[in-house]
């Protein structure tokens, strides 16, 4: 049943018109009929393969119902060997690197490769018990909130984990708890997963001590001693901070030098494969949606910092037939058709899940989460410009792909660097009707068979580029059948 709060955000999302009605109402249902874990850090891309809607309308769908209330989203880096979902609780501004306290490694932070975007519902629409962390059953809940559900590794490690831990509890700021449990050979962690803390000891047959005591510090932990006697164990935990924290004690996880490095290398292969098994959404591909620059303005990246963002395509058009329309046409009738002419590329931008940067005179630059996207927004760009203004205008194009950095500058997002430079002068060696792309773009994966698709003919050359050192391998392409 779909309460009346839940229902007048749902219309907020109708109303815009740009997501079909079923999507819509399978939406409203999952949020009303699924079960409590299944709304805790969920991933739109996971949850519309699973209900028959494409990755875009997916994305877009769980934008708006954010900007309505519906659902809050939470930034998270992940921990490329664990697939611990490592929370930054005051959004894209406070992304950073961190420390893996299961794997007891750092992680470097970057946006397109260990960032993650999930969602949750809103407490004001539908209330889970992962809002109040007070009434949580941490050694069930706990694990659930530890790692990435969307991430396969992250899967894989909430069972595991599971199957480890011993116990598990709440302790209110300055108190002190104790209990005694039973522990087999082997080695175990004291997990504070709010504040990724980890207090790691050994129990081994013959140590001395069958009593063990923990000091818990924000973000930090001691511990008395390093091995304890297997079998029965006194422990004590103190939480020295002032605020309340969940605990874990579990066997632990902590790879050795050797699953390190098997992990990452899996990793990176699950980063690199295919859209069948990539159900995360991550920070690159949010931060080239249209949908996300014009509703969450307020998610910035300090100026003086900016973000590097791996794996971004970048495009550049120019509008030719411009000064020769407006002498044709009239100043008012060529300025309707070359405004006209934005909101069209706009449109085709978005439609393939990029997003327009900025505008510069006649010029459009646009950010893509992939080249393949960026290829297909380019075709339809050309195609369309030629049904509204057949004659009268033309694009010429560029593509590059490749590391951005990112900044919010002039209250929006920007991007700087090598390649933003080297896609600006590959646009500006295009003639009208072409697009041109570097030879890397062009061999990006799914290009060569969206450019067949396309019926595209291209041209391979190499070509100076001013302010770029050597010859720059490109493609030229342009349509077999114009329109």
């Amino acid at each position: 049943m779909v309460s009346s709060t839940l229902q007048a955000r749902l219309e907020v999302v109708r109303s815009d018109g740009r997501l079909p009605a079923p999507t819509v109402d399978a939406f409203a249902k999952h949020l009303c009929d699924a079960p409590e874990e299944d709304l805790f850090r969920l991933s739109p891309l996971k949850w519309g393969r699973a209900n028959g809607v494409s990755d875009r309308d997916a994305i877009e769908l769980f934008l708006r119902a954010t900007h309505a209330g519906i659902l809050e989203f939470a930034w998270g880096v992940i921990c490329p060997t664990c697939g611990g979902f490592l929370a930054t609780p005051a959004g894209l501004r406070a992304v950073e690197a961190k420390w893996c306290a299961l794997c007891d490694l750092p992680i470097e932070v970057q946006i397109s490769e260990s960032v993650e975007v999930a969602f949750t519902v809103s407490p004001g629409v539908r209330r889970i018990r992962f809002h109040t962390p007070g009434t949580l059953d941490i050694a069930i809940d706990g694990v659930h909130a530890l790692f990435s559900g969307n991430v396969g590794r992250g899967a894989e490690m909430r069972k595991t984990v599971a199957k480890g831990v011993v116990s598990g509890g709440r302790m209110e700021g300055h108190s002190m708890h104790t209990e005694r449990t039973s522990l087999s050979p082997g080695r175990y962690v004291v997990l504070v997963p709010a504040s990724n803390t980890a207090a790691r000891f050994r129990a081994v047959e013959r140590a001395e001590r069958d009593d063990l005591e923990i000091d818990l510090f924000d973000g930090k932990a001691v511990v008395s001693v390093p091995e304890v006697r297997s079998g029965r164990l006194d422990l004590t935990l103190r939480n020295k901070a002032g605020v309340p924290i969940d605990y874990l004690l579990a066997v632990d996880q902590k790879p050795t030098d050797e699953e390190k490095a098997a992990r990452k290398d899996q990793f990176v292969k699950w980063l690199q494969k295919t859209a069948e098994g990539d159900v995360w959404l991550s920070g690159r591909r949010l931060l080239t949606s249209q949908t996300f620059h014009e509703l969450f303005r307020a998610e910035t990246i300090p100026i003086e910092e900016g973000i590097d963002v791996k794996g971004l395509a970048i495009v550049f058009t120019d509008l030719q037939g411009s000064t020769r329309l407006y002498q044709r046409a009239g100043d008012l009738k060529a300025f309707e058709m070359v405004r006209d002419h934005f909101s069209l590329l706009e449109e085709c931008v978005s439609a393939s899940g990029g997003a327009v940067v900025k505008t510069i005179g006649d010029a459009v630059m646009a950010a893509f989460s992939e080249p393949r996207a960026a290829v297909e927004a380019a075709v339809q760009m050309h195609r369309r410009i030629c049904k509204v203004a057949p004659g009268d205008l033309s694009l010429k194009i560029g593509l590059h792909e490749g590391s951005c950095i990112a900044v919010h500058l002039n209250d929006r997002l920007d991007y700087f660097g090598s390649t933003v430079n080297i896609a600006a002068r590959v646009q500006a060696k295009a003639s009208g009707g072409e697009i041109v792309l570097t030879e890397s773009a062009f061999k990006a994966p799914d290009v060569e068979k969206t450019l067949r698709a396309a019926e595209l003919t291209a041209t391979k050359e190499s070509v100076e580029l001013r302010g770029i050192e050597g010859a720059v391998p490109i493609v030229r392409l342009r349509p077999a059948v114009p329109g």
